[in-house]
């Protein structure tokens, strides 16, 4: 399954690149994740929880950062993850580019995405509209994270405070959003169709 996303951070490209390649500093602003462990330089023991309605799952694995390039601002990393109670498995290869825009830093998100067990079960649809809400978060906390940069007194490098950690994904909130989105399709499709009378 490939996935495609966009978004922009309120700070310059060279904080939110930095950040980027911090997965022990920004891996919190993912909702429900962690970093549990440095391997190495480019390898990172992860966990990741995920809500949906009365399904809690927790999936234990590995995220390794395989290709950057600082002069075009493109990062690669590889997951891979198995459930911790279920046969479930995850793998994905993320692709980031970041351009500046006046100050802002647009970033675009490809993911091929690989699933097996309870969540490909429940089909494209919810997998999309999940990974659709949990870049929206990240890309808040990241903002949020860049923005409170600041610089010691006497010290040339910004020193970045942790992010808030981000809570899970909630069926509940999904759903909510999901019939909002749906509702407004609705009365802006009856709207067209009486302009139309």
């Amino acid at each position: 399954m490939k996935l495609a996303h966009e978004f922009e951070v309120a700070a310059p490209v060279e904080t939110v690149w930095d950040l980027l390649l911090d997965l022990e500093r920004v891996a919190p602003c993912l909702p429900g994740g962690e970093v549990t462990g440095k391997i190495d330089d480019t390898r990172y023991n992860v966990m990741v929880k995920i809500k949906l309605g009365p399904l809690a799952l927790t999936y234990r694995g590995e995220i390794t950062i395989v290709e950057t390039d600082k002069d075009a601002r493109r990062v690669v990393m590889e997951g891979k993850a198995s459930e911790s109670h279920g046969q479930g498995t995850a793998r994905a290869t993320i692709s980031t580019l970041l351009e500046s825009h006046g100050g802002l830093t647009h970033a675009q998100v490809e993911t091929d995405l690989h699933l097996t067990g309870r969540v490909a079960q429940m089909g494209r649809g919810i997998v999309e509209e999940v990974s659709g809400r949990m870049i929206g978060e990240f890309a808040s906390c990241l903002s949020a994270t860049a923005a409170v940069a600041n610089t010691r007194e006497g010290d040339a490098a910004p020193i970045l405070e942790p992010p808030p950690r981000a809570r899970p994904v909630s069926m509940l909130q999904l759903l909510r959003a999901t019939l909002w989105s749906l509702s407004r399709s609705l009365v802006n499709s009856l709207r067209r169709r009486r302009k139309g009378d």
